[in-house]
């Protein structure tokens, strides 16, 4: 699992990964949005999560979620003033598909 709050972070910790550049410029708007509107002290961050991890939403109801490029991108929200978490875990594999 990835834990990002701002860009500087995610420019270090994704440098390595293989990921699209659809999913790259959602997560950069994610972490803009995370940046300049809401304070320096918030809670907001943004999770990848890798290997098909499973994130622990600590109860937390999914208010939007879609698929952009094999990921799953759920936004929860986490208290009254706005502060969320935008989690992106990879899409899981078909486990009906016959293996060769």
């Amino acid at each position: 699992m990835i834990e990002i709050k701002n860009i500087e972070e995610m420019n270090s910790k994704l440098k390595d990964k293989n990921l699209s550049s659809n999913l790259i410029e959602d997560i950069t708007q994610q972490l803009t949005i995370i940046q300049n509107e809401f304070p320096a002290d918030n809670h907001c961050k943004v999770v990848i999560m890798e290997d098909y991890e499973i994130y622990d939403n600590n109860g937390l109801c999914v208010e939007i979620e879609e698929v952009i490029d094999g990921y799953i991108k759920q936004i929860y929200i986490i208290d009254n003033a706005g502060d969320g978490i935008v989690v992106y875990s990879p899409k899981a594999r078909n486990t009906d598909e016959k293996q060769s």
